[in-house]
């Protein structure tokens, strides 16, 4: 019987890395039913092509996406039939006590999220390998603890080079060089040429 998987695999989209990967969880965690591990192999796959985790609702449009990279071979057949988020959360929730871990709530710390070794996270509506949602949970820590307000104390050297720099900086830019200066974590945005290097 051809599953999921095999068709994902039969039309590109999915690659033996996923295959491999759901065939081994559901040897070593005794999994049978399909969802499962098509969400398993998505997981990797998540894993594999840049994706931190995968939003179980809006699996379809993502792979669709995926499969209409530049350079690739366009695919002319259409997906095979996918669950919907309803029915991957079921089937998931039926391997919470053994390959996956499911946080309806709170995401948890990255230690936690460590130490658990269920190779599966479901967080809300987003799917998981352990390992990304472990570096997606210390990334935002230590985001938040960068964000914390932490003003220079040696004003007198940035207000010269602000002083300097007077004639060459737009309002946008040196409030943005201001921002820099109070904060310990700063993110400066803009599109080509605006000036986010020179800033």
């Amino acid at each position: 019987m051809t599953t999921t998987i095999d068709a994902l695999v039969d039309l590109g989209v999915l690659g033996p890395t996923e295959r491999f990967g759901a065939d081994l969880i559901a040897r070593r965690w005794f999994i049978e039913d399909d969802t499962t591990l098509l969400a398993v192999a998505l997981a990797i796959w998540a894993d594999r092509t840049g994706h931190v985790g995968l939003d179980l609702v809006r699996i379809a449009p993502v792979l669709e996406r995926a499969r209409r990279t530049p350079g690739a071979a366009a695919i002319t057949e259409p997906l095979p039939p996918l669950p919907d988020g309803p029915s991957f959360h079921r089937a998931l929730a039926a391997h919470e006590r053994s390959a996956v871990r499911v946080l309806p709530d709170a995401p948890g710390t990255a230690a936690a999220a460590l130490a658990d070794l269920r190779p599966i996270v479901l967080w809300r509506d987003r799917l998981y390998t352990q390992r990304q949602f472990a570096d997606e949970r210390s990334v935002a820590e230590q985001v938040a603890t960068r964000t914390e307000s932490a003003p220079i104390t040696d004003r007198a050297t940035a207000d010269a080079f602000l002083a300097r720099a007077a004639d060459d900086l737009d309002p946008s830019q040196r409030a943005a060089v201001e921002t820099a200066l109070s904060r310990r974590l700063t993110v400066i945005t803009g599109g080509p040429g605006t000036g986010k290097t020179f800033t």
